[in-house]
């Protein structure tokens, strides 16, 4: 497959009832907790390499879909949740009744592009360029903005450090 240039930097935050939020500074300070994920997700992938690292750091409870995971965290069944800013960003501003905060710490951003087929190499060029102009004039930043109430583009970087060791 081909990869367009990406055009948002996904990150893996840290979603926390706000008190435990505001401890959450470094990603060592889930020592303990129980931390949920969507299984299959990135936030999997990368709470799971995380523990490699550092085994026993906290304990991993996966989810079939990410509401679930938290939904218990509303509940106090975990205390924390990782998962895309991107979901993380839509769940919360929705649910500002639920004492939800993230944490300064989280997992590095991920480049995310589009996926084109081997031989669409002239349609990946056009997307390319379109994501160039939409980046300059300021398109990017007022769609983020205005979807997740957050920069997530200005930042990007074109590696892709997920699936690679």
């Amino acid at each position: 497959m081909l990869f367009s240039k990406p055009y948002i930097a996904n990150e893996q935050v840290i979603i926390a009832k706000k008190a435990l939020a505001q401890k959450l500074n470094k990603l060592e300070d889930l020592k303990g907790l129980t931390v949920a994920v969507q299984s299959g997700t990135t936030a999997d992938e990368g709470a799971r390499k995380l523990l490699k690292e550092k085994p026993g750091l906290f304990t991993l409870k996966s989810y079939i879909e990410a509401t679930r995971a938290l939904d218990d965290l509303g509940l106090g069944r975990v205390q924390v949740v990782v998962i895309d800013s991107v979901v993380g960003l839509y769940y919360v501003g929705l649910n500002k009744d639920k004492d939800f905060a993230y944490a300064s710490a989280s997992l590095p951003p991920e480049p995310i592009g589009l996926a084109f087929r081997k031989d669409d190499a002239a349609l990946k060029a056009k997307v390319d360029k379109i994501i160039d102009d939409m980046r300059a004039d300021g398109t990017l930043q007022t769609i983020s903005k205005k979807w997740f109430d957050a920069d997530l583009v200005s930042h990007v970087k074109e590696e892709y450090p997920i699936g690679s060791d």
